[in-house]
């Protein structure tokens, strides 16, 4: 990923949450761009849904977004 670049992860699945913030939010090459709650709890305008979540979707989505350093 370029410099910049913005990672974007979500997931329904509150086992596998804590995963994802290990691996990506203590990567050094990362930055977690949250800066509250609502930031992770809410889906941003220009982050379209999956067929598979419109579907499947089984819990209260977590959506999180970090940049490439």
């Amino acid at each position: 990923m370029k410099t910049g670049a913005e990672l974007r992860l979500a997931t329904d699945d509150p086992s596998y949450l804590p995963w994802m913030l290990e691996h990506a939010g203590t990567h050094p090459a990362f930055e977690w761009l949250a800066e509250r709650p609502a930031d992770w709890r809410a889906r941003p305008a220009d982050w379209p849904p999956t067929r598979y979540e419109q579907k499947k979707i089984a819990g209260t989505p977590t959506f999180l977004r970090f940049r490439r350093l």
